[in-house]
């Protein structure tokens, strides 16, 4: 570059007039030290910035939050699945259970009516559910004396057992009228197929 097309480039320069301080000189160290010691803080940023303020800790703090919350809940329904909702389940009763005497030929039956069948220790009808070896299980419908909550009778039956004289035949299926007392399952009328003229009668004693 010749010393023409220099001062021609000088004579356009916008500043020319202007001091330039060097880059030693006071006034740069002193604007230098003071950018150094000083602690950038997001109030210092421009208003204008369009940069974002850091959010991560906070948006972790909820994701976080919101993760136990779940967990715990989780853990609730589970602990809530396993025992049933809380609280004890009902247990059920146990099942009654009565002897059934082996027919005597030589028993006397009388006519019953209302007030007789109405003097037992139990009385119910229920649907015999099982007739096995010995034994004969009755799934309660109505109690109509004693029984407390059980659902379930067990009849024990005597060794070749078969319906005779005044004796029950116990059929898988069939629904039964059956009084007790002491234990044992009464005869001679008092027990019996459920037939209306039964029902009627057990109506009439238990009311």
């Amino acid at each position: 570059m010749n010393d023409e097309l220099r001062q021609r480039i000088a004579g356009i320069d916008p500043a020319r007039d202007v001091t330039i301080d060097p880059i030693n000189g006071d006034r740069a160290r002193t604007l230098l030290e003071n950018i150094m010691s000083d602690t950038l803080t997001p109030n210092s940023l421009d208003a204008d910035s369009t940069t974002p303020p850091v959010r991560h800790r906070h948006r972790r703090r909820w994701w976080s939050a919101l993760a136990g919350g779940a967990a715990v809940a989780a853990a609730a329904v589970g602990i809530v699945a396993v025992n049933g909702g809380g609280g004890t389940a009902p247990v059920a009763a146990p099942p009654v259970v009565l002897a059934v005497p082996a027919p005597d030929a030589m028993a006397m039956c009388m006519a019953i009516d209302a007030t007789i069948l109405g003097d037992v220790d139990l009385a119910f009808g229920g649907t015999v559910t099982e007739v096995g070896d010995g034994t004969v299980t009755l799934e309660v419908d109505r109690w109509y004396e004693g029984g407390g909550d059980a659902t379930t009778v067990q009849l024990t039956t005597p060794p070749n057992f078969t319906a005779a004289l005044d004796g029950v035949d116990f059929v898988a299926g069939g629904r039964f009228l059956v009084t007790a007392t002491g234990g044992q399952v009464n005869s001679c009328g008092m027990s019996g197929a459920a037939t209306p003229e039964l029902e009627q009668l057990f109506e009439q004693a238990f009311a």
